[in-house]
């Protein structure tokens, strides 16, 4: 009798696992096929990797291109409205879209508006009217040359990126250029097929310039979401106040997940490389409760030219970075 127990009570154990595991299974597959879900017929998808949603209109714009991915990048907020444009907008990585009174989605004007924030003196702009290789652009008087002029052309030219608002620059690390919805940079160890052209996380600065609430970009329904920690996302960002009578500038640093959610006590090394090609190390004290840090970059006025900063940042066995720089001048 008790072999026959021990044995039905084993059949039994046996049965609930494996009920246990057609469910973990079943449940995961759900998940995963609703969280990371394209439905054309209702016009919607969900991005697992920033749990943001992309639907309706918006969803129709983001599509309309061949590859969505590389010329806007990931949804980093679902859509809000905007009450400084009086508009519904939502920003992907590399783009913010905004929806007219008419309903139509169009781009915004990133680009323009980012040039007019940058302090271009002592930057070297290429301006080559001879040459074969370049086309201008009459509506503003720029041309796009090259590299920057082939990936224009195949990917959509002036109804996708709008017309150069500047010549290529030489900003000391990379070649950069400036379109009215968009700004390529020039990469040797750029993506294949592109030309070494990437398309600069424009949406990601634009967002921050403008001030936008922080909680747009917390992931929706992120309960279905699994908890892990996949990848880090690392931001820096450098300021001087003119007025000071040190020259340091300050290194803020912001480190995220692959949902933008801010990780606490990521720790944080920045290598500098000043222009005489010496090295130091600087370590940032670990970052706060909304994924933030900062410090200061020892630097003195009698060391002119590009400083580089490579900003590492080391949370549970994970590495991300950023790079950055600025100009010492003479």
């Amino acid at each position: 009798m008790f072999v026959i127990m021990n044995s039905v009570s084993k059949i039994l154990r046996r049965g609930v696992i494996l009920i246990a595991a057609l469910i973990f299974m079943l449940v995961a597959f759900w998940v995963s096929t609703w969280a990371q879900s394209e439905n054309p017929d209702t016009k919607e998808e969900y991005v697992n990797r920033t749990g943001h949603m992309v639907t309706g209109k918006f969803y129709e714009r983001y599509h309309q291109v061949e590859n969505p991915l590389l010329l806007y990048g990931f949804p980093i907020t679902d859509q809000f409205y905007n009450p400084e444009d009086e508009k519904v907008v939502q920003y992907f990585s590399r783009a913010r879209f905004e929806q007219g009174n008419d309903g139509e989605v169009t781009l915004t004007h990133i680009g323009s508006e980012l040039l007019k924030k940058m302090d271009l003196r002592g930057a070297a702009q290429n301006e080559n009217r001879a040459s074969y290789a370049c086309k201008e652009f009459p509506p503003t008087d720029f041309q796009v040359c090259l590299n920057f002029l082939e990936f224009f052309e195949k990917y959509g030219g002036v109804a996708q990126f709008g017309n150069p608002v500047s010549n290529q620059i030489n900003t000391g690390t990379v070649w950069v250029q400036y379109f009215e919805n968009a700004v390529m940079e020039f990469h040797h160890d750029g993506p294949s097929g592109t030309g070494g052209i990437r398309l600069a996380d424009i949406g990601e600065t634009y967002f921050n310039l403008k001030g936008e609430p922080l909680h747009y970009k917390l992931p929706t329904m992120k309960e279905f979401i699994l908890d892990d920690v996949l990848s880090l996302e690392v931001n820096a960002f450098i300021h001087r106040d003119p007025a000071a009578a040190e020259y340091q500038p300050t290194v803020y640093a912001i480190v995220r997940d692959q949902r933008q959610i801010p990780l606490e006590n990521a720790s944080l090394e920045i290598i500098v490389q000043y222009a005489d090609g010496k090295e130091e190390s600087v370590l940032m004290p670990p970052t706060n409760e909304h994924g933030f840090s900062k410090t200061r970059v020892p630097v003195t006025e009698d060391q002119p030219g590009i400083v580089e900063l490579k900003v590492k940042a080391t949370y549970n066995n994970l590495e991300g970075g950023t790079k950055a720089a600025f100009r010492i001048w003479y």
